[in-house]
């Protein structure tokens, strides 16, 4: 072990390639992935195999999360008023994760990195903003925790909706890959700001498959 580091930092997450959001846009339904701010605190310990390549071990708080926009007719058979609505989910994860850095300039400040992690889902939390356009009915907004599912018709009109209080609609567990490239700006001998872009491919879901 050749160091022992402690990290926090915010981020964007760009929910790109997440399949129980889906990007689709028809005669009379918009659906749209949209970014998130998300956030990792822990700690780590480092390893240099040589110059070039480091093994580290992490253990971290994190946010993660999904946030989306809706938009569909909410009466197609009276109206042509249309209802928004922003989901915003966050995930609360604990995190370990074992990952390779493989420096490919001699100064060490750009890196790409590999690893494994299995994260813990420690809460969840809710958001959502309704409108309206034209604004027939006034903006409204909430805070819950569960998960909502929306039913449409045809039309795009809503038909039915779920409502799963709590992390019961959520896998309690989350594995997969990370990848991703950065680069350091050293700030003094003990202290350094990295710039990152990690794309985590997950080999779980996170959604219960066994509640409908």
């Amino acid at each position: 072990m050749d160091e022992i580091e402690f990290f926090v930092g915010p981020g964007i997450g760009l929910n790109y390639g997440n399949m129980f959001i889906e990007n689709y846009d028809d005669d009379n339904v918009t659906n749209r992935r949209l970014s998130k701010f998300i956030y990792s605190v822990g700690v780590g310990v480092n390893h240099s195999f040589t110059n070039r390549i480091t093994g580290s071990l992490r253990y971290c708080y994190e946010k993660k999360g999904t946030r989306s926009s809706l938009n569909h007719p909410l009466n197609p058979s009276n109206d042509n008023t249309r209802e928004i609505v922003e989901s915003n989910y966050s995930y609360y994860y604990s995190t370990i994760s074992s990952n390779f850095q493989f420096f490919p300039t001699r100064d060490r400040s750009y890196f790409l990195t590999t690893g494994l992690f299995y994260s813990f889902l420690m809460n969840i939390n809710g958001h959502v903003d309704v409108a309206y356009s034209p604004p027939t009915f006034p903006a409204n907004s909430g805070d819950f925790k569960g998960k909502f599912w929306y039913q449409l018709a045809d039309d795009g009109g809503i038909i039915g909706s779920t409502f799963i209080p709590g992390t019961n609609s959520f896998e309690d567990r989350d594995y997969g890959f990370s990848i991703g490239i950065g680069k350091k700006f050293q700030l003094g001998n003990m202290k350094f700001i990295t710039i990152q872009v990690i794309d985590h491919l997950s080999l779980g879901r996170v959604y219960n498959d066994e509640i409908p």
